[in-house]
């Protein structure tokens, strides 16, 4: 099953607090390539490099910044991939951002590229169209 871990914290830490964190998670990236879990981790630029979208009435809002205005920003995530909710939950602990923050977990639904989508079956009616080359 997949998960991304979202990693929540205060985007004021120090530098000197920050490197050895992002070097621990690169380790922990690593350990969970070698073990088959990891499909993709990464931290975000700070919150005021983002902007929020939204559409009302078919009008298009674009706002600087995160969607909430909270003391804790998401930093980062980690994709992986594993049995159930309770490894996804003790690798979630092993992220080094859960020391000064939180570390949301949730499920992925099923990702497959349809070409048409049956939604109140939640099933795929035709299947895109094969990559040139693949």
């Amino acid at each position: 099953m997949k998960y991304i871990l979202l990693i929540h914290h205060e985007e004021a830490v120090d530098e000197d607090e920050r490197k050895p964190l992002l070097e621990e998670s690169v380790q922990l990236a690593n350990q969970l390539y070698e073990q088959g879990q990891y499909l993709d981790a990464a931290p975000l630029q700070p919150a005021s490099a983002t902007v929020s979208v939204k559409v009302r009435d078919g009008k298009r809002l674009v706002t600087d910044g995160p969607f909430a205005e909270t003391r804790e920003q998401i930093s980062g995530y980690f994709l992986i991939d594993v049995g159930d909710l309770d490894e996804a939950i003790d690798i979630a602990a092993s992220i080094p951002g859960a020391r000064i923050g939180t570390v949301e977990v949730g499920r992925c639904g099923k990702s497959r590229a349809c070409r048409r989508m049956d939604a109140p079956n939640n099933k795929c009616l035709s299947e895109p169209p094969a990559l040139p080359g693949g």
